[in-house]
């Protein structure tokens, strides 16, 4: 995962200095990191000259995957905590037969109209609370 984390930093920093700056480490094992990653994946990510950095086009299709990544692996404790919490329950949200979604207003379909409305639906939506 650090690996991810680390190419994200260089991938929206375009520079290893201030990616480095932003982790709070060394330029140098950053470098190290992001070239045992690229070797891994058997891609070159950065394309690098003294004076910039810029995404390869394995690196610019790696990036959103790996925010992606990232952002799952980061909810894991909230999503556990949510799914171990005692007395659980769960809301059913849904609109009224007869009611616009879009307005919050009573429509002016006639009630068998509606009462096929209210029977065609899918059913209440189950959210965890």
């Amino acid at each position: 995962m650090l690996h991810l984390r680390y190419f994200v930093a260089v991938g929206e920093e375009q520079s290893f200095s201030a990616a480095a700056r932003r982790l709070h480490m060394a330029t140098s094992p950053l470098s190290q990191r992001i070239r045992d990653l690229g070797w891994e994946l058997d891609h070159r990510l950065f394309d690098r000259d003294t004076h910039h950095v810029t995404l390869t086009p394995a690196g610019e299709a790696l990036l959103p995957i790996s925010r992606d990544v990232l952002g799952q692996v980061n909810s894991f404790p909230w999503r556990l905590r949510d799914a171990t919490r005692p007395g659980r329950s769960t809301l059913f949200v849904g609109i009224p037969a007869g009611v616009h979604p879009g307005r919050g207003i009573s429509s002016t379909r006639s009630p068998s109209a509606s009462a096929r409305s209210a029977n065609s639906c899918a059913g209440p939506a189950h959210l965890p609370l």
